[in-house]
């Protein structure tokens, strides 16, 4: 009767007896075919079946299976049930000396081997349940996109509800950067988490973004880090100004640096952009102007997409000889 209960719940999970065994059979050939398995005695004394079957379960858990000596029974039978027990949370049922004896009981072998079963179907639940949480995942932002180098670079991940465990990682040409992650629970129940990282080097960086060890949307993304902010003028000469400056100074300053470029005819050279009013930009670009400058003081000169100064420093180079080789180099690189 007992083993008509175990049979009926356990083994065969209330299905048809008459194929329990069977159908447990052709599971456990499924997953080691290479051991041949023909039934549940002697197939298993050696023990490498039982290391095999953990190992096919929880990868990794025993690779060297078919290298362990076959007559070592008791040694490698433990070894397997440690492993089950350890990885697999299955039950020690049954001893290793028994499972290593020629007569070992069919029964008691059929009841564990059907725990590896339930433990490889769970797995295969959970993994279906985090790879629809990962599925819904979002993950947003420049950081994703395009960073510069010692800069932060932010990007935003969104978790549905149920959550798991969230791995980020960047990976460069030199060097894998650090990554900074807050954490944000929403009310319904939903995670946001705020991230940042800095890469050192300029190159082409990988971003993993896994979920219970499941790669999210887009994820690697490709990011390209760039030595510094390109403004897009590069082989350019341009020059930033305010069309609303409330000061003398900044109105005389956009006048004489207007006068001083066009003494040296700069105004009639095609690598010459007109004027460039930051007050009609949209903010973002001009924010990056500002921050590649390292400063908010108009006019700003730059030349080759590189922050020369307002008009004092110009005039300062105008004054020691080292105005035109800088703006006369532009010319021989267009050249």
């Amino acid at each position: 009767m007992i083993w008509t209960l175990i049979l009926r719940y356990q083994v065969n999970k209330g299905g048809d007896d008459g194929n329990a065994k069977n159908d447990l059979l052709k599971w456990v050939q499924s997953k080691i075919p290479e051991y041949n398995i023909k039934g549940f005695k002697t197939d298993w004394n050696d023990g490498r079946a039982l290391c095999a079957l953990t190992n096919a379960i929880a990868n990794g858990s025993c690779p060297n299976h078919n290298s362990l000596d076959p007559n070592k029974k008791v040694e490698n039978n433990q070894k397997g049930i440690g492993l089950a027990q350890d990885h697999l949370n299955i039950p020690e049922i049954i001893s290793a000396e028994a499972l290593s004896h020629p007569k070992v009981d069919e029964q008691s072998v059929m009841a564990y081997i059907s725990f590896f079963r339930d433990a490889d179907q769970n797995r295969e639940k959970n993994q279906s349940d985090a790879a629809r949480r990962a599925a819904k995942c979002r993950a947003y932002g420049p950081g994703l996109v395009e960073a510069v180098a010692n800069e932060d670079a932010p990007f935003t991940v969104e978790t549905p509800k149920g959550g798991g465990k969230l791995d980020i990682k960047v990976k460069g040409p030199s060097d894998d950067a650090k990554v900074n992650i807050k954490q944000k629970q929403n009310p319904d129940g939903t995670t946001t988490y705020d991230v940042s990282y800095k890469p050192k080097n300029p190159g082409d960086y990988e971003v993993s973004v896994t979920l219970d060890g499941i790669h999210i949307p887009g994820s690697v993304f490709k990011v390209r880090v760039l030595e510094a902010v390109s403004l897009g003028g590069e082989g350019k000469i341009r020059v930033f100004y305010s069309t609303t400056s409330s000061s003398d100074k900044g109105r005389s300053d956009v006048i004489n640096l207007q006068r001083l470029l066009e003494a040296k005819k700069i105004h009639l050279r095609p690598d010459f952009e007109p004027w460039i009013a930051v007050d009609i930009m949209e903010k973002p670009d001009r924010e990056a102007v500002f921050t590649k400058a390292g400063t908010r003081a108009l006019p700003i000169v730059f030349v080759d997409d590189k922050y020369v100064g307002d008009f004092d420093t110009v005039q300062g180079l105008e004054e020691v000889g080292k105005l035109d080789p800088l703006i006369n180099n532009m010319a021989s690189k267009r050249r």
